[in-house]
């Protein structure tokens, strides 16, 4: 995934949007409908949209707060006919870093 950034200051906080393009390996193993199990991988285009913010303890301690969401990931699963798979995620990640 490759993604650009662009930041903000909002009293005090640095603030960013970032948008990203590249590709996803899906993968659906050991899944079982009771008749026909699944084994399936598929590389897709995959992109994504975020926000952030950066607060700065100290010169040295920040703490960052990050959301992105990848919209609908679509792929045909063909041991189930034409069942269309569609995954979405939401992903938050809190870090904290340190300057020596």
């Amino acid at each position: 995934m490759t993604n650009v950034y662009k930041d903000f200051q909002v009293s005090g906080v640095d603030t960013y949007v970032t948008a990203g393009c590249g590709a996803a390996i899906v993968n659906v193993n050991k899944v079982s409908d009771g008749v026909t199990n699944i084994n399936h991988q598929k590389t897709l285009l995959a992109y994504q949209f975020g926000l952030g913010c950066c607060y700065s303890f100290t010169p040295s301690v920040k703490m960052n707060l990050n959301y992105q969401f990848t919209p609908g990931l679509k792929t045909n699963l063909p041991e189930l006919g034409s069942s269309e798979l569609k995954i979405t995620a939401h992903k938050i990640k809190i870090g904290i870093s340190c300057s020596i």
